[in-house]
């Protein structure tokens, strides 16, 4: 049905998946994303804001990736 034609294929799929396709880009721009990610730093940050430090019981400083 669709063998050798994976543009056709991947329409089909995201078809069945129930993903619109679409060419429009500007939908989500990088400044967006930026604040989204901000806001959630932010937000992780504030709900961790009262726990304690967590103490590293043992650091490896001298391995290597040939170790």
């Amino acid at each position: 049905m669709n063998a050798g034609n994976t543009k056709r294929l991947w329409r089909m799929m995201e078809g069945l998946l129930g993903e619109a396709s679409t060419d429009d880009t500007s939908l989500h721009a990088a400044d967006d994303f930026a604040v989204f990610f901000k806001d959630k730093v932010d937000a992780v940050r504030a709900s961790t804001a009262t726990m304690p430090a967590y103490e590293v019981p043992f650091k490896a400083t001298t391995s290597t990736l040939e170790e």
